[in-house]
């Protein structure tokens, strides 16, 4: 739907009825992956299995005073900060980490932060899949 807003015109691909899959024109094949509510409704991360590398949209994402291509060793903090205040439960962002461990990940590259690789794909997975953040950080249970 964002596309509207650069002045380019395409025709709707609905990933769901194409079963979660676009093949390119050189027969490469990128897979779907829902990533409801982290942070939008209808957000999506997108796989190439062919250099495993996860384009995850905000998921894993990262904001901070420093930035660099990849991601040097002090990642995490700006990492988990971006999703104490973006993503809404903990419960939604552990199943969607859950989800990721059936794709074999290389490296993800986020729409805001720098490129994880290697241990660090491991370790943001296992660090964000205990982090509270959104309403967790907000209600306090009786």
């Amino acid at each position: 739907r964002l596309i509207r807003h650069y002045g380019l015109h395409s025709d709707d691909y609905d990933v769901a009825k194409q079963g979660w899959k676009y093949t390119l024109k050189s027969g490469r094949v990128l897979e779907f992956i829902p990533t409801s509510f982290l942070h939008a409704p209808g957000a999506i991360a997108t796989y190439d299995a062919r250099t495993r590398t996860l384009f995850s949209g905000d998921l894993f994402g990262a904001i901070g005073r420093e930035w660099s291509l990849f991601a040097d060793e002090e990642f995490i903090a700006p990492m988990e900060e971006f999703h104490r205040l973006y993503m809404p439960s903990k419960k939604i962002l552990r199943s969607c980490m859950n989800r990721l461990e059936g794709y074999a990940i290389d490296r993800i590259l986020p729409q805001h932060g720098s490129i994880l690789e290697g241990e660090q794909v491991k370790t943001a997975t296992a660090r964000l899949r205990e982090l509270e953040c959104g309403i967790d950080l907000s209600v306090e249970e009786p």
